[in-house]
């Protein structure tokens, strides 16, 4: 019947040809979908033209109203590319106008299924395999470093130092009285002699930190920049008192083995340089003579006696 209600209504549209006025084709209306409606009563003149969606979009002509052959209103289908689907939902609201069906969810199978892989990757979920306690909100659990010994390395300090500092072989410390070459070689051996023997304390920590250093940077490069910057630093120290020295050794040794626990401590730590800087500059401004040679000034007068002092003094800032 379908065909012939679709005949009937194109002759009968081809004898009555409405215009609306006011209707202008390039400024086309977004019209309701409607899905087989019956209308029981007979239809007026049309005043506008009903409009048919096609493949989800607004036509550019107007749709004509039609009658079957027998005289009674034909059902009205929303009419998809060259399918028409029927429903048996009722789009008509209580005031009689259209309503648009919302259309179905065609993901919902792979919806569902992404759901299950977000739950399976979720805190309810993945919580219950960890174990938590109190040690979880504490500082990180140190491990001990295994140092790296190489009975070659003692002798290969001042040729390592050598290719990456420029010029170190004619620096001198301890009042210049000694190569820093061969200062870097003792410490390598014994540690601080200002600190005690090797078997004090102080040098229990200096030495396997040394001999880790060198044990480290002893694959790279001689320009690479971080030898460089490591064995400039430690030659630069051995040109200060043997306090500046401890610190740098240690400093260094913790930078290559991560002993930087909370994250309170690497925010400090990161500070640590520009604090240095702070203090230096303090210095100069209050002490004029610090940078003078020990046969102008006494020891405690001089910038690394100054600086360790005040570093002893305020160990906090």
């Amino acid at each position: 019947h379908r065909g012939d209600v679709e005949a009937a209504a194109e002759a009968l549209l081809q004898e009555q040809e409405v215009e609306v006025e006011g209707y202008h084709p390039a400024t086309p209306r977004t019209p309701p979908e409607v899905l087989e409606v019956e209308d029981h009563q007979p239809p007026a003149a049309p005043k506008t033209p009903p409009e048919i969606v096609e493949a989800g979009h607004v036509p550019e002509t107007s749709a004509r109203a039609s009658r079957s052959p027998s005289g009674s209103p034909p059902k009205k289908r929303r009419r998809c590319g060259s399918l028409e689907e029927d429903s048996g939902r009722s789009l008509v609201d209580e005031v009689g106008e259209a309503v648009l069906a919302l259309p179905a969810d065609r993901d919902a199978s792979a919806a569902a299924a992404s759901s299950e892989t977000a739950s399976s990757l979720g805190v309810d979920t993945f919580a219950p395999r960890l174990e938590f306690a109190s040690a979880s909100f504490g500082p990180l659990r140190r491990k001990p470093v295994r140092v790296r010994q190489d009975p070659d390395l003692h002798a290969r300090v001042p040729e390592m130092t050598r290719a990456s500092v420029p010029g170190v072989e004619t620096w001198k410390g301890e009042r210049g009285q000694k190569r820093v070459l061969d200062m870097l070689s003792d410490c390598y051996m014994q540690g601080l002699w200002m600190l005690g023997p090797p078997s004090a304390p102080a040098n229990k920590e200096i030495v396997p930190a040394f001999r880790h250093i060198f044990a480290t940077i002893r694959p790279l490069g001689a320009e690479d920049p971080k030898r460089v910057r490591i064995l400039r630093t430690l030659a630069e120290a051995c040109q200060d008192c043997q306090q500046v020295q401890a610190r740098e050794i240690l400093r260094i040794f913790g930078d290559l083995t991560a002993q930087n626990e909370t994250f309170e401590s690497q925010l400090k730590y990161s500070l640590l340089r520009q604090k240095e800087g702070a203090l230096n500059r303090f210095i100069s401004m209050k002490h004029e003579c610090c940078d003078k040679d020990h046969t102008e000034v006494q020891p405690w007068q001089q910038r690394p006696h100054l600086l360790s002092g005040y570093l002893e003094r305020r160990p906090r800032c």
